[in-house]
């Protein structure tokens, strides 16, 4: 089985900034990837540089054993499915409609979607619990209901790689754990490969089967579920990344099997 991803001396640059620097990594399938550091350490700048949306500076990405400089943009599209953070509500679609836009990259030119494009659609619709929002318009929606929308849209995309930037944030404790369990789901159910920016590492750490650490302009640390020392290792590399602000040490607390993050 190809790496969902294989980056090759994959380098990144903001203007004159390097933000991600000859970065060489395999990225398995099938397995739900957190992105965990400190804001500006480049978590979206990789996310994006994954999705096609940015093109490396230096280096060689492979997506699915193809190189992603040779993908046309709808092949990509067919492959990778990326939601960015914060949507806002400024689309005059409902949302059965706007599900229905992810199914674009499996449309000709002009094409209106068919009966098994809505299909797709009334399916994600009751997989999300969003039957009853199919005729609201987007823009009505809560932060954590469109959020499932835009979830619900990537499904029907139907990409083998599903990437998330940050779809947790300024969420309730409800609605965070929720998003991550669809998230989840995909990934066991579905079969899907995710790559996920978490702001909360204590959702990684309950939520995804591998961790990249990202600090530094690299990936600093990748650290598996299945290894005996998962948290204590995450918690080092936590306090490691986040030793500059001088705000204390990082613990690792669980409470009911859910794990808690906190300085002490």
């Amino acid at each position: 089985m190809n790496a969902a991803f294989e980056l090759d001396g994959v380098t990144a640059v903001r203007g004159t900034q390097t933000i991600l620097k000859d970065l060489r990594q395999l990225i398995p399938q099938q397995q739900v990837i957190a992105l965990i550091g400190p804001n500006g350490a480049g978590k979206t700048t990789l996310l994006r540089l994954l999705a096609g949306l940015d093109i490396p500076a230096a280096g060689t990405l492979s997506v699915l054993g193809e190189n992603a400089a040779h993908l046309t943009r709808k092949r990509f599209a067919q492959k990778v499915c990326y939601i960015p953070q914060g949507h806002s509500g400024v689309f005059t679609y409902t949302v059965r409609d706007f599900i229905v836009m992810g199914r674009n990259p499996h449309q000709t030119a002009l094409q209106t979607p068919s009966q098994k494009d809505w299909e797709y659609v009334d399916h994600a619709l009751e997989v999300f619990g969003l039957t009853q929002f199919a005729d609201r318009y987007y823009s009505q929606l809560s932060s954590g209901e469109s959020r499932l929308v835009m979830l619900a849209r990537g499904m029907v995309q139907d990409a083998p790689i599903i990437l998330l930037d940050e779809p947790t944030a300024n969420l309730d404790f409800y609605n965070e754990h929720k998003i991550m369990q669809i998230t989840r789901k995909l990934c066991t159910k579905a079969h899907k490969t995710v790559l996920v920016s978490i702001h909360n590492p204590a959702l990684a750490l309950q939520y995804a089967d591998l961790i990249y650490c990202i600090y530094n302009g690299g990936i600093a640390a990748v650290e598996e579920k299945s290894n005996p020392d998962f948290e204590r290792n995450i918690t080092a590399m936590l306090n490691v990344m986040y030793a500059e602000k001088g705000s204390g040490t990082i613990r690792l607390q669980r409470i009911d099997d859910i794990p808690f993050v906190y300085l002490k």
